[in-house]
Formats: C-alpha cells, structure tokens, sequence
C-alpha cells in the first residue's frame, strides 16, 4: 500500500520538540510493523517527495507505523511519535468521545473552561508515553494535543490567508489517554495551553530524547537511549519506604471544628520517608518495590471497570424500591462496598454483612456499585425506583448511551492564589509543595473576609496589620509581596515537618504533617489561647473556622479523601489535595462528573462515573490541569469566618 509520511515541514504541531534544540540533527525516516518495534530505516529509493513537502512510500503490508529517528553528533535517537491516523482506534476513540462530552450544549453552557475546545481538533501526531515501573521504557500512554480547527481553504496560489493580528499560538490543551487496561482511560488534559511533553522538551538543553516516562500525574522524565535522564518535569517522587504496605489499606478521616471545639488530628506513622540517591534508583524501585506492585494492581482493578464500559458492556443492575430493605450477592464474602453517588440524601443505606450486603433504598435515582472481594475489584448498578413503581428491566433500554458532564467551581483561576516555591537556604532550598498548597488556601480565606487567616507575625505594628488587612498578595511579583510570602512560607515550612533529602532542592511533607501544619499554623488566631487571640482578641478567638480532612495509603478511595474537596468544591470552597502516591499537594477548584448514561422509559440509569479535579498544582510555568480523582491521596477542606476584629492590647 501507499503510505503518506509525516514529515518536518509540517511540525508546527509538535514544535516544541525541535525547535528547542539548538544542535544540528540528522533525520531519518523508520518503519515498524508495531509501536514498539523493531524499527528499520526506510530505504530513501522508495519514498516520493510530494511538492508540499510530506513523503509517501510503498509498503507491502497493511499496517506499518513510522517515525522519524533523529541522530545528533552525541548520540542517535528518536522520539517516539505516531501519526493520529496510526493511532489505535480504541485509544483515539475513547479521546474523541471524551471531548464530545464535554462539549454537550446542555451540560457545558455555564462552563467557560471547554470554550477552548469548541473550536478544536487532535493534532497530526501523538506521543507515545512509557509507562513507570514497566520493563524497557514499554509505551503505555499516548499524549494527544488540541490545536485550533483550521478553515481547511487553501488558494490556487500566493500566501495562505490570514490576519496580521491573529494570535500565534494554536494551543488547545492535550489529554493523556492510556493505550491499555493497565490504567485510567483518561488519567488528565487541559483545555488550554501547550503539552507537558512540550514544556518538559524546553528543558532538555538542547538534548533529543529517546523517550519520555510519565511517572504519574506530577512527574515526567525525558531519557536517553540508554535510560539516563536528561530533563524531568513537575514534583521528584520520594522514596516510600517498603513496609508502608502493611498500612496501606488504613484509612485516616478527621475534624476539627473551633465552634464545637473538635480537634481531631492523625496519628503518627512510625515510617519514614526518604530520597532516591539517582534516577538509577528511583526506577529500579519503581519496578521492584512491593508498594509500587500493590499500587498498580489496585489502580488496574479500577481502569479495568471503566475500560469495560468503553468497550459497551453494561454492569449488572441490582434493583431497590425506597423503603425496602433487600440483601445482595448473599453467599459471597465481600471486603468493600462503595455505591457512587453524590448528593444531601443517600441514595441507599448500605452495610456489609458476614455474606453480602445489605441495602435500605431511601430515593430514586441510581449509581453505580463496586465491590471488592478477595479476587478483585467487580463493577454493579444500584437502581432505586420510587416507592410502589414496578421495577424495571435491564432489557427495556430505550435509547442509546452518552456522556453527560457536570461541573462545579469554587472561583475561577483569576480567584486563585498564583503562588510557587521560593528558595531560600534555611528550606530545602525550596520552601516544599505542601507549605505552598497550605499558604494558597489560607491566601484564598484572606482575600474572602477573614485577613486573620493570612498573618506574617504576632508582635510588633506590622505584624498587628498583617492580622487585621487582608494583605495576601494573588501574585509573586514584587519583592515586597515576595518578603509577605516569604514569612508565611518559613512559618508553614516548619509547621509541616518538611523533610529536606541530600539528593534534591525539594522537600517531603507527610500528609498528616501537612494537616497538623495547617491547625498548627491557625492555632494562635483560632484558639482562646492562641497569642494572637489573647493580645488582639482579649482572650477571644479571631478566626472561627471548620475542617473535614482525609487521606488513605491507595490513593483511590473516593469515598474518604476526594469526596470531602469535591463537597467543599459545590459549596464554592475550594481544598487542598494530595496527587500521586504522596508526592504533591495542590489547591482544587473545580469538580467535574462524567456519568454514563442508559436511558431507559422509567428514567435514565446511570451506569458508571468519571471523577476529575481542576488543580493549581503551584508551579510558575504550568496553568492548571484537570486531574483524574483516582490520583488523589489527601483530601483538606476548609470554611473559615472573621470572629472579630482585632484591637491594640
């Protein structure tokens, strides 16, 4: 067959990638029967040059995949990149009905975040991602960008048509979608902006990667052919000790409260965390540790549910009426019963028996269902119909499945504090993400009414000022606003606990340190007895404020960590989360529920969910990603009122 080949002239999709390098370069065109090899150079006598610049080439076989290899004076090797025609078409099928979700006139109107997307389409070629812990740098995720739709005319001839004043960049966003079971569907994307492959290619100093190895959803790695590494991106994992396992089905969920004077803070875990001495290591780690094993076993139970449900299979659906009482899959020992649904009222009341579950219906409207036993994660629907109503047929579906999007907001980005990590030698040298996370919440709080949420100190004119103003700045721009930052940070920096390792300018935070660093830091303007209560406050509290805080060792217990921030998210009131496997902490804004939906003539049945959260991840060169809720490890959500002003002592 006759092949069309990508070629460099139409690289303006993929730029990044080599206009960043500032050495000559050798490109060679490669063909490969699959993604992952072998790939031979294409003989340059059978390739025709087509006068627009692209190449075709006969090949015999039906299916072929190319690359183009690219040789530098160092050492020669290629990214690799697949034309979106090459793409396999379950993978680029699951990206299409993804976007088409979002853009549904009835679910995304009042949403201006998929305005970016209205007007898009994929770009000409993906990347392919290795998968971490996977032997040999495998491809395991493909990085699809959005570009602006072209007009698609094109004039006999002269100059194509265009306005002087149109913008230059024809970013869209991307979304990250995985080539198999082995994980999430759809684990992030934006709807805005450049690649992270794009941004992590700027730091490459002028070195061409072989391949890129997405770790998780905070931390990218660009690598030689020899698996070295030459740029990453985003957070350095930290070394998660191997006898974390034994503690990784615990769940820790607490409160505190100043109105009832509740104050329930976590336990200490008497595990450490440390550093990777090399990348060497942290990859050898990745593959062998017995954590990392567990935790990706765990997270496949889960992308194997949602990729059934791509491919059209329908759960069973367990059927209810409100009032009644029904046991389900009796003579089975199950471990966990988790039912997916969002709202003031349960759907059902549900509890685990010796053998099976038990459930009470308190009102219509359905969710899905996942049980786990000790084979594994199994996928139900829990339907509920109205009291007296006949109960319906799994065979009486009336219409074809779709996607429907809702989506929540706790402030837009201009709401947002735009903060990052400052160095500075008393830190890591940098301050920590965690310290940061917390200091963009308490900005938040600042900035909406309570100024004594935000303090840079408790003695002294200046310090009495930073309690009463609502002094947090939005930005990092000025050295005065810099100096303010700076002594929160210090305070924050000690309050977390954060560890510095000898390898990185980075620090650890522990996720119950960072909820005791919180309380820690609102003490002495929440408590009767904090100083600043007692100096300014004539042994009354300033700030009154509420905490519902969660964090699990799996990372994709939705029920304990993600739903607080999404509840608090609803309320407008946006919470700091933990995102990977301990790695970094973020402020979440916004909320998103993907529901797939069967109509059926009693009503629609919901049959599964997709959960994402918008995150200020608190990088300076990154806007903020949509990040899929089985990342996260932490959830903090917080309300917090003025109590009073504060007076001279």
């Amino acid at each position: 067959m006759n092949l069309n080949l990508f070629c460099v002239r139409v690289v303006g999709c993929v730029s990044l990638a080599f206009a960043a390098f500032a050495e000559s370069v050798v490109l060679r065109y490669e063909s490969a029967p699959s993604p992952n090899g072998p790939w031979t150079p294409v003989d340059s006598a059978v390739m025709h040059h087509l006068p627009d610049g692209a190449a075709s080439v006969h090949s015999a076989s039906t299916q072929a995949y190319f690359r183009l290899r690219i040789e530098s004076d160092v050492e020669g090797q290629a990214l690799q990149v697949l034309p979106l025609a090459e793409v396999p078409a379950a993978t680029l099928e699951v990206a299409r009905r993804h976007v088409e979700g979002l853009l549904r006139p009835a679910d995304s109107a009042d949403d201006d975040d998929v305005d970016g997307w209205a007007d898009a389409e994929f770009g000409p070629f993906a990347i392919l991602l290795s998968r971490e812990g996977a032997p040999s740098g495998a491809p395991g995720y493909l990085e699809l960008k959005l570009v602006s739709a072209t007009s698609g005319e094109r004039p006999q001839e002269g100059y194509l048509r265009q306005l002087s004043n149109e913008p230059t960049s024809v970013d869209r966003g991307y979304i990250i979608v995985s080539l198999d079971r082995s994980d999430l569907p759809v684990l992030e994307y934006n709807t805005e902006g450049p690649t992270p492959v794009e941004r992590l290619l700027r730091r490459c100093g002028g070195k061409t990667p072989a391949r890129i190895v997405r770790f998780g959803p905070t931390f990218w790695a660009a690598e030689d052919a020899r698996g070295g590494l030459i740029a990453n991106l985003g957070t350095e994992p930290f070394k998660i000790p191997h006898d974390f396992a034994s503690v990784m089905e615990a769940r820790f969920a607490g409160e505190i409260d100043t109105a009832r004077e509740i104050l329930e803070l976590p336990p200490e875990l008497k595990l450490q965390l440390s550093s990777y001495a090399s990348y060497g290591e942290l990859k050898e780690d990745y593959e062998s540790s017995p954590v990392h094993r567990l935790l990706r076993e765990r997270r496949a139970a889960h992308a194997g549910l949602q990729w059934d449900i791509e491919a059209g299979k329908v759960p069973p659906i367990l059927e209810l009426r409100v009032g009644e009482t029904n046991l389900f899959l009796g003579g089975r020992v199950l471990e966990d019963v988790v039912v997916h649904w969002e709202g003031l009222r349960e759907l059902a009341d549900v509890r685990l028996l010796r053998s099976g579950f038990e459930a009470v219906g308190r009102q219509a409207g359905s969710a899905p269902l996942t049980v786990r036993t000790s084979q594994g994660l199994e996928a139900y629907v829990l339907r509920v119909s109205a009291r007296g109503a006949g109960l319906a047929s799994v065979e009486l579906a009336s219409g074809e499945p779709f996607w429907r999007t809702k989506t929540w907001w706790a402030g837009g980005w201009g709401d947002q504090m735009h903060y990052y990590q400052l160095k500075d030698s008393d830190w890591c040298e940098l301050v920590g993400c965690g310290p940061t996370a917390v200091a963009m919440l308490l900005g938040y709080w600042d900035r909406r009414g309570v100024p004594s949420a935000f303090y840079t100190g408790i003695v002294g004119s200046a310090e009495f000022d930073s309690l009463r103003l609502s002094d947090a700045p939005q930005e990092i721009d000025t050295a005065n606003r810099k100096a303010v930052l700076r002594k929160v940070y210090h305070q924050l920096h000690d309050l977390c606990d954060v560890i510095c390792p000898p390898f990185t300018d980075s620090g650890a935070t522990w996720p119950g340190d960072l909820i005791e660093g919180f309380a820690g830091y609102l003490h002495p303007v929440s408590s009767s007895s904090g100083m600043a209560s007692l100096l300014y406050g004539k042994g009354n509290r300033l700030v009154n404020y509420s905490c519902s805080w969660a964090w699990d060792g799996w990372g994709d217990d939705w029920q304990v960590s993600g739903v607080r921030v999404a509840n608090g998210i609803k309320d407008g009131r946006p919470g700091i989360i933990g995102l990977g496997w301990l790695w970094h902490y973020g402020v979440a804004y916004g909320y998103r529920r993907k529901e797939y939906v069967v109509p059926y003539p009693g009503g629609e049945t919901v049959i599964q969910v997709k959960r994402y959260f918008r995150v200020n991840e608190g990088w300076s060169d990154f806007k903020p990603s949509w990040y899929n809720a089985h990342d996260v490890f932490l959830g903090l959500t917080a309300n917090m009122t003025q109590a009073r002003t504060p007076q001279m002592p």
